[in-house]
């Protein structure tokens, strides 16, 4: 009689989870949640970023929206899936980096992300000022990814490389160095003439070092 009372219940243990997974099983399943991306989360201005999207209803007319505005229509493929291209656009004046938000409805899915747009520059404030003792701060924007080192490279009038100073390492995913600490413009006594100050990932200079930017510095004669 004991182990009867025992086997009984260890059924009444059973049990319940068997009617759980039987419920499971009944139900369902959930519709998938619409999604879209692009192809990579940081662009240069006018480029074309392509969007794609799963989930939709397929025939369906969807709108693209960024930053709320609707920039175009189209229609959900017959797999649930969209597929389209924007360009990046241009920044306003005086914005080096940003981001755009970005959304795809079809009037009952919507999906959103983001991306960001990066102008390609190398920039130094204060920009006028004595240049053999005027102390600045670099910004560099648009080399793509994070983690990599970025130099500038000082040349003379005469296109001979006078030195090379490490600025840092890029950071986020537009490959960005927002301000770097104060420094001198110059880290020696800049002979008069035009410079050229050029920006690229190199230790070693290369004319032709992809990416790059060069900037021109005119340094007078002091009277």
């Amino acid at each position: 009689m004991y182990v009867g009372m025992a086997a009984f219940r260890r059924v009444l243990r059973v049990l319940p989870s068997l009617v759980i997974a039987f419920a499971a099983l009944a139900m369902p399943s959930a519709a998938a949640a619409a999604t879209i991306q692009t192809n990579l989360p940081c662009y240069l201005e006018d480029r074309q970023v392509q969007i794609t999207g799963t989930a939709f209803n397929p025939g369906a007319t969807y709108t693209v929206l960024k930053d709320g505005q609707s920039i175009g229509t189209g229609t959900v493929a017959s797999d649930g899936t969209v597929t389209g291209t924007l360009t990046s656009g241009r920044l306003d004046t005086g914005v080096a980096e940003r981001s755009f938000d970005l959304a795809v409805t079809d009037g009952q899915n919507q999906a959103a992300t983001r991306f960001r747009v990066s102008r390609f520059v190398a920039e130094f404030a204060p920009a006028r000022g004595n240049p053999s003792t005027l102390k600045v701060r670099f910004s560099v924007f648009g080399f793509g990814r994070p983690g990599l080192p970025i130099y500038v490279h000082y040349l003379k009038p005469g296109g001979v490389v006078a030195q090379t100073v490490r600025l840092g390492r890029t950071r986020g995913s537009c490959g960005s160095i927002p301000r770097t600490r104060t420094r001198r413009l110059f880290p020696f006594r800049p002979s008069a003439g035009r410079w050229k100050l050029q920006f690229d990932t190199r230790k070693s200079f290369g004319r032709a070092a992809v990416p790059r930017i060069v900037r021109a510095v005119d340094v007078k004669r002091s009277r």
